[in-house]
C-alpha cells in the first residue's frame, strides 16, 4: 500500500513510500506497520513509540512532534487529528462494506433497538448482524468485547468480514466514545437513530453540554441523504429533531407524543404481556408483545422504522413482534421465587434507566 493515496498533501518526495499494516497500540505493530500515537483516556501512545519502532514501524503519525521528516532512518508525520487519519486509513484498507448501516446513539436504548432489528431481520429470513455492547451478533463466532463501539481497526475489519460473508444488514452501537474518539470516521451510514439523552459519562465528558455535543456530532459522520430517526419524547430528541432538520436531513419522529409522526400506545395484558398500538395517519397497527415497559415499546418502533426503510412493509413486519424476545440483560424474566415474586434482571445503570425500569 502506498502512503500517498492515504495520507492527505503528502510531500511528494515521500509518495513512493509504502507500508504494510497499521496499529495504535504498539503491542500489535508488526515489520512495516505504520505506528499512529496519541493521547488516550490513561496511556499516551507517544509514549511507546520506541517501543513501534523496535517491533518494525519505519513510519509514525503523531500529533505531538512537529516534525516531519526522517530521524534514525524513521519517518515522522505530524497531523492535528491522528484519530482521524486512523479511522479513515482503516476505512480505506477494509474498504469492502455491507449495503446498509445503521448507526444509533443516545444514553439508554441502544443495544435494545439493535438486538430488535436483528431478531425481525431474522424471522424474516434475511442476514444481518449487530455491533455493540452485547458484542458481534451475526457471525459463527460471537465475541465480547470492553467497549460499547469497538476500535476503529476492529470495526472496519468486522463490517469487511461481514461483507465477505454476505452480511448487507448491519447495525452498529454508536457511543459517545466512540464518536468523541473518532472511531466511526470514515464510515457511511444509511440511517442515524437518536434514541434519548440523560445523565451518564460524566467522569469522561465532565458535563451534559460536552457529552450531548457529542451524540450531536454523529450528524458529521453522515451523508445529506441519510434518513434520522429520532424519539421525540425525549427533550433532547427535540433537540436533536431541530439540529437535523436545520442541517437538511430527513427525519422521522417516534414517541407516545401528538406531535410524533408516528404515535405509540401501549395496554398493560398480562404480566408478561403487553399490547402496543402504532399509528402513521390513518393506520393503526396492533399486536401484543412480550417486551414490557414504554421504554420498550419505543425501542422495538425506532427497530421497526429502520426495517421499513430496507423495503419491508409495516404491516408484515409486526406480525414477527408476537415472537420476539426480551434483550439479554434488559427487564429480562429469569423466575419467580418460592412466594411466587416475579424476578427480571436489568441492566439499568443511569438514574433515568431505572426510573424507567421501574
Amino acid at each position: 500500500m502506498l502512503l500517498k493515496d492515504y495520507f492527505p498533501n503528502l510531500d511528494k518526495k515521500y509518495h513512493k513510500l509504502s507500508f504494510k499494516g497499521i496499529a495504535f497500540n504498539s503491542k500489535e505493530v508488526k515489520d512495516g506497520y505504520i505506528f499512529f500515537a496519541f493521547k488516550g483516556k490513561s496511556t499516551d501512545g507517544n509514549f511507546f513509540i520506541k517501543d513501534a519502532i523496535k517491533k518494525g514501524s519505519e513510519i509514525i503519525i503523531t500529533d505531538k512532534f512537529k516534525i516531519n521528516g526522517w530521524k534514525n532512518n524513521v519517518l515522522f508525520l505530524n497531523d492535528k487529528n491522528p484519530r482521524n487519519l486512523l479511522a479513515k486509513f482503516s476505512s480505506k484498507i477494509f474498504n469492502k462494506k455491507p449495503n446498509n448501516l445503521i448507526g444509533v446513539t443516545g444514553t439508554n436504548g441502544k443495544s435494545s433497538i439493535a438486538n430488535f432489528y436483528f431478531q425481525i431481520l431474522t424471522l424474516n429470513r434475511i442476514k444481518v448482524a449487530s455491533i455493540g455492547t452485547l458484542g458481534v451478533t451475526g457471525l459463527k463466532v460471537k465475541k465480547n468485547f470492553s467497549n460499547t463501539t469497538f476500535d476503529t481497526i476492529q470495526i472496519n475489519k468486522i463490517l469487511k468480514k461481514l461483507k465477505e460473508r454476505r452480511i448487507e444488514n448491519v447495525i452498529l452501537e454508536a457511543s459517545s466514545h466512540g464518536l468523541n474518539q473518532n472511531r466511526l470516521d470514515g464510515l457511511e451510514f444509511d440511517i442515524g437513530i437518536f434514541t434519548n439523552f440523560t445523565r451518564d459519562h460524566l467522569d469522561y465528558h465532565k458535563d451534559m453540554e460536552t457529552y450531548f455535543k457529542v451524540k450531536l456530532s454523529i450528524m458529521d459522520t453522515l451523508s445529506i441523504d441519510t434518513k434520522i430517526i429520532v424519539n421525540i419524547d425525549d427533550e433532547y430528541g427535540k433537540i436533536f429533531f431541530t439540529e437535523a432538520t436545520n442541517r437538511g436531513f430527513k427525519v422521522e419522529t417516534i414517541g407516545f407524543s401528538d406531535i410524533a409522526d408516528v404515535k405509540l400506545r401501549v395496554t398493560q395484558g398480562t404480566l408478561g404481556t403487553q399490547f402496543i398500538e402504532i399509528v402513521r395517519g390513518d393506520l393503526v397497527y396492533k399486536f401484543q408483545t412480550h417486551l414490557i415497559g414504554e421504554f420498550q415499546a419505543a425501542n422495538l418502533g425506532m427497530a421497526l422504522l429502520t426495517c421499513e426503510t430496507f423495503g419491508f412493509k409495516f404491516d408484515e413486519l409486526v406480525c414477527f413482534c408476537d415472537t420476539l424476545k426480551p434483550v439479554p440483560g434488559r427487564l429480562e424474566f429469569v423466575g419467580k421465587t418460592k412466594k411466587g415474586a416475579l424476578v427480571y434482571i436489568d441492566f439499568a445503570h443511569t438514574p433515568d434507566g431505572l426510573k424507567h425500569l421501574l
